[in-house]
């Protein structure tokens, strides 16, 4: 977290992807970005980091709502939330990781990857 304090590329991250997203708002995968960007910046810094970086948990939740309705049964971003989820706090967010394990393990595959 000190490093992202010093630098501007938490900064400059979220603002590109949400310029990705006013052109193209159905991007789950930016979606998808932000939701995590928003975890790890709740999970580096606390609560407090969080506020004063302008992310938390429910901001987490609406971009994963939206990054699954602009890519439903995409695996990816059912998986990446899920890790994310358990990296924060895995007894708090059990049942949502579960229910994100079980839809990416229930997304059909087309490849071996």
């Amino acid at each position: 977290m000190n490093e992202a304090r010093r630098t501007v590329w938490a900064k400059e991250a979220r603002a590109l992807s949400r310029s990705v997203l006013a052109d193209d708002p159905a991007n789950a995968d930016t979606h998808g970005f932000l939701a995590i960007w928003n975890i790890e910046i709740v999970r580096r810094g606390g609560t407090l980091g969080g506020m004063m970086r302008g992310a938390g948990i429910d901001d987490v939740r609406d971009y994963y709502k939206a990054a699954v309705t602009h890519a439903p049964g995409e695996a990816s971003e059912q998986w990446q939330y899920a890790r994310s989820l358990s990296a924060l706090n895995a007894k708090k967010y059990r049942a949502e990781f579960n229910a994100a394990l079980a839809a990416a393990a229930a997304a059909p595959v087309e490849t071996a990857l």
